[in-house]
């Protein structure tokens, strides 16, 4: 299942609904040649973004007295993220996409859902050494 959701691609720029110079009942879009490399940096930066939820999220419960509430919320996140990594990397889970890319003549949407698979699993790793780290002594 595919989720296409083009709203922040669209705010940022990037995407440009063309429909109505077409007019033939069909949806158009006008994509910038740089929207790749946006979502490459997009994505990457979401490594230490976690990391740090982690952190702060463990750090700030124990300053706070909740010491549990911040371990149960790093935990349950890490364990959302390998449920979602696992529903993408068997080709099941909804795959969203963020702004329309042309088909080529091959498909490697296979390879394509090991690599998500992956990914999100490392980001789930990403939030789980924050939360460690941000651990109270």
């Amino acid at each position: 299942m595919e989720i296409k959701w083009y709203w922040p691609m669209e705010m940022l720029g990037f995407v440009e609904n063309i429909s109505a110079e077409y007019q033939d009942g069909y949806i158009h879009y006008s994509v910038s040649g740089s929207c790749d490399t946006v979502m490459m940096w997009l994505l990457l930066g979401l490594f230490p973004l976690l990391f740090l939820f982690g952190f702060l999220t463990r750090r700030l419960s124990a300053r706070a007295g909740r010491d549990t509430l911040g371990i149960w919320l790093a935990r349950v996140s890490v364990a959302l993220l390998l449920g979602y990594a696992l529903l993408l990397s068997i080709g099941v889970g909804p795959y969203i996409q963020f702004y329309p890319s042309g088909g080529g003549f091959i498909s490697f949407d296979t390879l394509e859902h090991l690599l998500y698979g992956i990914y999100c699993s490392l980001l789930a790793l990403s939030l789980f050494l924050g939360g460690k780290l941000g651990k109270p002594k």
